[in-house]
């Protein structure tokens, strides 16, 4: 039987799921739990793939939680509405600055006209 394990990154978990439907046992790693030499600072992908098969046969490597799609989906849209809550809440802070700016230059006038009415 062929195992496929990969390392966890931004582009879900499509692939895991691929493989599984295709009824091959797959693992994702998370890249923060995958033991590291202090002094392997060079990273090739030879480098990368040779050690993570040398862990996943010495068993150092830690599975991650794969959820299903329904799970994924609430997640990203979950991030989606905080998104957007900060992306209103600026464009809010953006509006009342702009808004206080505005009073201000107002008032200026006003007290520029007041002064020429009076002189």
């Amino acid at each position: 039987m062929i195992c496929f394990f990969y390392e966890a990154g931004p582009c879900g978990y499509e692939l895991y799921r691929f493989i599984v439907s295709q009824s091959h046992q797959c693992i994702v790693v998370a890249p923060s739990l995958i033991p590291k030499n202090p002094g392997d600072k060079v990273k090739t992908d030879k480098r990368d793939a040779d050690q993570l098969v040398h862990l996943l046969r010495a068993g150092e490597l830690t599975s991650v939680y794969v959820p299903n799609a329904e799970d994924e989906a609430i997640r990203d849209l979950s991030r989606a509405r905080k998104d957007a809550v900060l992306v209103m809440k600026s464009a809010r802070q953006r509006l009342k600055s702009f808004y206080f700016d505005i009073t201000i230059v107002l008032m200026a006038q006003l007290i520029g006209l007041k002064n020429t009415c009076v002189g």
